[in-house]
């Protein structure tokens, strides 16, 4: 499997070099293929952010199959309707997604408006 990791920090005064670290090794551990990684540097609060949106235009090109995140607020802060619009782009472009930190690894899939209303649960 094809896995795109993206991590994201908020302030040039923070590091997000132990996500990357703990992500790959999480992926390597899983056997798929990184393929990139994506490093934003601003407020998830923010819709304009270089490498997030890098992120969105190589899924709809299907340049990976997964994309693998710490959290889902590392994924974004632009509240829970933007964050659940972002999963279900990835879906419709037949990306799946997965947070390393969501229901203990557990693989989160995205079939059902019953499980949205369990993610907007957590």
């Amino acid at each position: 499997m094809k896995v795109a990791i993206y991590a994201r920090v908020s302030t040039d005064k923070q590091n997000n070099a132990d996500q990357l670290e703990q992500l790959i090794e999480f992926a390597n551990k899983q056997n798929w293929e990184i393929v990139t990684e994506y490093k934003d540097t601003v407020s998830g609060g923010k819709s304009n952010r270089p490498q997030f949106e890098m992120v969105m235009l190589a899924a709809s090109q299907r340049k990976f199959d997964l994309l693998l995140f710490w959290a889902l607020d590392r994924l974004s802060r632009e509240g829970i309707v933007k964050t659940l619009g972002y999963l279900e782009q990835l879906r419709m472009w037949g990306c799946g997604w997965r947070s390393y930190t969501v229901l203990e690894n557990l693989l989160l899939s995205w079939r059902s408006r019953r499980e949205v209303k369990v993610l907007a649960m957590v």
